[in-house]
Protein backbone atom coordinates (compact mmCIF):
# COMPACT_ATOMS: atom_id res chain seq x y z
CA UNK A 1 0.00 0.00 0.00
CA UNK A 2 1.24 3.87 -1.19
CA UNK A 3 0.71 6.31 0.98
CA UNK A 4 0.23 10.13 0.32
CA UNK A 5 3.18 11.79 -1.11
CA UNK A 6 5.27 8.61 -2.14
CA UNK A 7 7.20 8.44 -4.82
CA UNK A 8 5.80 5.38 -7.01
CA UNK A 9 6.91 4.18 -10.63
CA UNK A 10 4.08 3.38 -13.28
CA UNK A 11 5.05 0.89 -16.21
CA UNK A 12 4.66 2.82 -19.81
CA UNK A 13 4.51 6.02 -17.43
CA UNK A 14 7.41 6.39 -15.32
CA UNK A 15 7.88 7.82 -12.50
CA UNK A 16 4.85 9.56 -10.25
CA UNK A 17 3.93 10.53 -6.81
CA UNK A 18 0.93 9.90 -4.93
CA UNK A 19 -0.56 12.95 -4.30
CA UNK A 20 -3.51 11.34 -1.96
CA UNK A 21 -6.16 8.80 -1.59
CA UNK A 22 -9.38 8.71 -2.63
CA UNK A 23 -12.37 8.08 -0.09
CA UNK A 24 -12.80 5.08 -2.27
CA UNK A 25 -9.07 3.94 -1.25
CA UNK A 26 -8.08 4.35 -4.95
CA UNK A 27 -4.56 6.23 -5.54
CA UNK A 28 -4.59 9.95 -7.28
CA UNK A 29 -1.02 9.71 -8.86
CA UNK A 30 0.34 12.07 -10.80
CA UNK A 31 2.61 11.55 -13.26
CA UNK A 32 5.21 14.27 -13.94
CA UNK A 33 6.47 12.94 -17.58
CA UNK A 34 2.93 13.88 -19.13
CA UNK A 35 2.09 16.26 -16.51
CA UNK A 36 -1.30 14.33 -15.80
CA UNK A 37 -3.32 12.71 -12.71
CA UNK A 38 -4.68 9.63 -12.86
CA UNK A 39 -6.81 7.46 -10.15
CA UNK A 40 -5.59 4.05 -10.02
CA UNK A 41 -7.73 1.63 -7.64
CA UNK A 42 -5.26 -0.38 -5.06
CA UNK A 43 -6.29 -3.71 -6.50
CA UNK A 44 -6.06 -1.85 -10.33
CA UNK A 45 -2.20 -0.70 -8.96
CA UNK A 46 -1.19 -4.37 -8.20
CA UNK A 47 -2.31 -5.83 -11.69
CA UNK A 48 -0.22 -3.09 -13.62
CA UNK A 49 2.77 -3.50 -11.68
CA UNK A 50 2.93 0.06 -9.43
CA UNK A 51 6.12 -0.45 -7.33
CA UNK A 52 8.12 2.10 -5.74
CA UNK A 53 11.41 3.11 -7.87
CA UNK A 54 14.64 0.76 -7.71
CA UNK A 55 17.58 1.85 -5.72
CA UNK A 56 20.63 2.58 -7.71
CA UNK A 57 22.00 -0.14 -7.56
CA UNK A 58 19.19 -2.73 -8.29
CA UNK A 59 18.13 -0.30 -11.19
CA UNK A 60 22.15 -0.07 -12.76
CA UNK A 61 22.40 -3.91 -12.02
CA UNK A 62 18.89 -4.40 -14.04
CA UNK A 63 19.79 -2.78 -16.91
CA UNK A 64 23.18 -4.35 -17.45
CA UNK A 65 20.99 -7.69 -17.33
CA UNK A 66 18.87 -6.17 -20.33
CA UNK A 67 21.57 -4.47 -22.11
CA UNK A 68 23.70 -7.63 -22.21
CA UNK A 69 21.05 -10.38 -22.48
CA UNK A 70 20.93 -12.99 -25.28
CA UNK A 71 19.12 -11.11 -28.02
CA UNK A 72 17.06 -13.87 -29.32
CA UNK A 73 16.58 -14.65 -33.44
CA UNK A 74 13.93 -12.36 -35.14
CA UNK A 75 10.63 -13.55 -34.58
CA UNK A 76 7.80 -13.03 -36.83
CA UNK A 77 6.56 -9.30 -36.51
CA UNK A 78 3.65 -9.88 -34.98
CA UNK A 79 4.87 -12.32 -32.17
CA UNK A 80 7.90 -9.57 -31.89
CA UNK A 81 5.82 -6.80 -31.16
CA UNK A 82 3.47 -8.64 -28.80
CA UNK A 83 6.62 -9.85 -26.56
CA UNK A 84 7.88 -6.22 -27.04
CA UNK A 85 4.88 -4.51 -25.78
CA UNK A 86 4.22 -7.44 -22.65
CA UNK A 87 7.88 -6.35 -21.85
CA UNK A 88 7.41 -3.13 -21.64
CA UNK A 89 4.18 -3.51 -19.73
CA UNK A 90 5.69 -4.98 -17.37
CA UNK A 91 7.97 -1.97 -16.16
CA UNK A 92 10.82 -3.75 -15.26
CA UNK A 93 14.17 -2.49 -16.65
CA UNK A 94 15.81 -5.53 -17.67
CA UNK A 95 13.16 -5.85 -20.36
CA UNK A 96 12.38 -2.50 -20.91
CA UNK A 97 16.07 -2.58 -22.01
CA UNK A 98 16.18 -5.67 -23.43
CA UNK A 99 13.26 -4.20 -25.74
CA UNK A 100 15.54 -1.18 -26.58
CA UNK A 101 18.77 -2.97 -27.24
CA UNK A 102 16.65 -5.17 -29.75
CA UNK A 103 14.97 -2.23 -31.53
CA UNK A 104 18.79 -0.60 -31.84
CA UNK A 105 19.89 -3.46 -33.08
CA UNK A 106 17.38 -4.26 -35.67
CA UNK A 107 17.39 -0.26 -36.69
CA UNK A 108 21.24 -1.12 -37.49
CA UNK A 109 20.39 -2.97 -40.21
CA UNK A 110 16.97 -1.70 -41.76
CA UNK A 111 14.37 0.94 -41.17
CA UNK A 112 12.20 0.23 -37.99
CA UNK A 113 8.17 0.55 -38.55
CA UNK A 114 5.91 3.36 -37.12
CA UNK A 115 5.28 1.05 -34.15
CA UNK A 116 8.37 -0.14 -33.49
CA UNK A 117 9.78 3.19 -33.46
CA UNK A 118 7.24 3.89 -30.86
CA UNK A 119 8.30 1.35 -28.58
CA UNK A 120 11.68 2.29 -29.17
CA UNK A 121 11.05 5.78 -27.76
CA UNK A 122 8.55 4.39 -24.88
CA UNK A 123 11.10 2.45 -23.66
CA UNK A 124 13.83 5.02 -23.24
CA UNK A 125 11.45 7.15 -21.85
CA UNK A 126 10.35 4.97 -19.40
CA UNK A 127 14.55 3.93 -18.51
CA UNK A 128 15.10 7.60 -18.62
CA UNK A 129 12.41 8.63 -16.13
CA UNK A 130 13.89 6.34 -13.47
CA UNK A 131 17.21 7.43 -13.69
CA UNK A 132 16.12 10.94 -13.95
CA UNK A 133 14.52 10.38 -10.32
CA UNK A 134 17.40 7.92 -8.84
CA UNK A 135 20.24 10.23 -9.75
CA UNK A 136 18.29 13.44 -9.59
CA UNK A 137 19.34 14.55 -12.80
CA UNK A 138 17.79 16.80 -15.70
CA UNK A 139 16.35 14.89 -18.82
CA UNK A 140 19.20 15.91 -20.85
CA UNK A 141 22.25 14.15 -18.87
CA UNK A 142 19.79 11.06 -18.46
CA UNK A 143 19.77 10.77 -22.53
CA UNK A 144 23.22 11.21 -22.40
CA UNK A 145 23.61 8.35 -19.67
CA UNK A 146 21.76 6.56 -21.26
CA UNK A 147 23.13 6.47 -24.41
CA UNK A 148 26.89 6.08 -22.93
CA UNK A 149 25.53 3.08 -20.65
CA UNK A 150 23.90 1.49 -23.72
CA UNK A 151 26.82 2.54 -26.04
CA UNK A 152 24.99 4.16 -29.00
Amino acid sequence: MFLAGETIFYPLHGIGTVVGIAEDGSYQIHLAEENVNIKVSQKGAAAIGLRYPLTKGDFFQQLEAGKTAQIPQEKPWRQQRKENAESLKSGEIKQVASVLRRLEEKERKKPLSASEIRMKRLARQIIQSEIRFILDIDEKKAKELLANFMNY
